[in-house]
């Protein structure tokens, strides 16, 4: 599972010829049309319902109930279900939100472990006539980072707390018995995975220093020393750090609007990871590095190009002037060649272009003020429209993308 790598193909760990005959993906199915109904009805198809799982490696028994797989008879990805949710959030109905939003936190907070990190889960049994798993097992990959996992989590819970704990809201006291039991693990959450190892340079590491080495990266060949492990660890890179900003002004407005006597404290760290953000543009490509690893930046597509628009996407205000803003996006469509056209060279399976990046780029350009770029925008969500396989059409359809094209039906006042 690599986050960095846009995702385009993902079940649980069965293979194709497991599935039953109306999944099986070598008979070519009619696409259905995307739209804001069948999007946010294919995001409710997702949530996983069963309350007691078993790992039968380990015999031990997990409560995934409410949390949301990252696609029909996929795995379960944390950040990914925090994203399609992050970015759906706005275009959910307070009837459809609460108890979305609600039952996957509960989720994620009953599968912290005492460090408070999070491990996806793969599912290698199913019950085929409800569309449920039956077991569950940790994937080799158990997770792809720490600093993004807790930064969206963070963000989910914040927006969802003071979207609901509205004077006016009818779930106002369910909302604030939720805040008040759940304030203390959020805070630690956002605490030891994204301000304890904050770096001297103003970035979070993609994994905690203090914990032992991914067993994704641990094996890996290409890092032939645990120094060099070590390192991959201790990267940090320019999106995560645009989603750490994020999640923290989520939460710093949640607790100055509670009066929280933390307020102070957690918001003092936003100015230091916005320079942190702020150190990676290099002034003489007019573009950011993709992370502190680098020194140039990068011409290809991912990350180099697409990490461009990501102070926009998470509106890392200090990042936002005319200037750096204007240079950012230019270097992204000079070096992302006939984006708005879909491009991707059909990376998907059975050649179906991955829609994930194409519409967090959609997203991006609504939250620009360029009307060409809204223009393109615009184009490229009715591409994605037209493009987009549904539920049992594409089994390896990510959930996320899902949110980000919500997200851009809004930004770009299409709905």
């Amino acid at each position: 599972m690599k986050r960095r790598t846009f995702l385009s193909y993902a079940l649980a760990s069965a293979s194709l010829s497991t599935l039953p005959s109306f999944l099986n993906l070598s008979t070519a199915q009619a696409a259905t049309t995307l739209t804001k109904a069948n999007a946010i009805a294919a995001l409710k198809a997702a949530v996983i319902t069963p309350t007691a799982l078993t790992n039968p490696a380990t015999s031990t028994v997990r409560d995934y109930s409410g949390a949301l797989m990252l696609a029909p008879y996929g795995m379960l990805n944390w950040y990914f279900a925090n994203l399609a949710l992050l970015f759906a959030f706005d275009q959910l109905t307070d009837a459809d939100a609460f108890p979305l939003v609600k039952n996957h936190l509960n989720s994620y907070l009953r599968n912290l472990t005492s460090n408070k990190i999070i491990l996806d889960a793969e599912f290698p049994t199913w019950n085929y006539t409800t569309g449920q798993p039956t077991s569950w097992q940790t994937p080799q990959r158990d997770r792809d980072s720490d600093d993004a996992y807790a930064a969206t989590f963070v963000a989910l819970a914040a927006r969802f707390v003071t979207r609901f704990s509205k004077n006016t809201s009818t779930y106002k006291t369910e909302t604030d018995t939720w805040w008040n039991t759940n304030k203390a693990t959020v805070k630690s959450v956002a605490y030891l995975n994204l301000l304890v190892p904050l770096k001297s340079n103003g970035l979070t590491p993609t994994f905690r220093p203090d914990l032992p080495i991914p067993n994704h990266i641990q094996q890996n060949p290409y890092y032939s020393t645990t120094a060099e492990k070590w390192a991959a660890c201790q990267v940090g890179y320019l999106m995560d750090n645009c989603e750490v900003h994020y999640g923290l002004k989520q939460l710093v407005t949640l607790l100055q609007a509670k009066a929280d006597s933390e307020a102070s404290y957690f918001n003092s760290f936003i100015s230091i990871i916005a320079g942190g953000i702020s150190s990676l543009y290099h002034t003489g490509s007019s573009a950011y590095r993709d992370s502190d690893a680098t020194t140039t930046v990068s011409t290809g597509f991912y990350p180099g190009a697409t990490c461009q628009i990501y102070p926009t996407v998470f509106q890392v205000t200090t990042e936002l002037t005319p200037t750096r803003m204007t240079a950012a996006w230019a270097y992204f469509s000079a070096h992302a060649s006939n984006w708005s056209t879909w491009p991707n060279n059909g990376t998907g399976l059975n050649n179906t272009p991955d829609v994930y990046p194409w519409a967090v780029i959609a997203y991006g350009t609504g939250k620009t003020t360029n009307t060409s770029l809204k223009t393109q925008g615009t184009q490229l969500v009715r591409k994605i429209e037209s493009n987009f396989a549904l539920t049992n059409q594409r089994p390896y359809i990510t959930i996320n993308e899902l949110g980000f094209y919500l997200a851009s039906l809004l930004a770009l006042n299409l709905v």
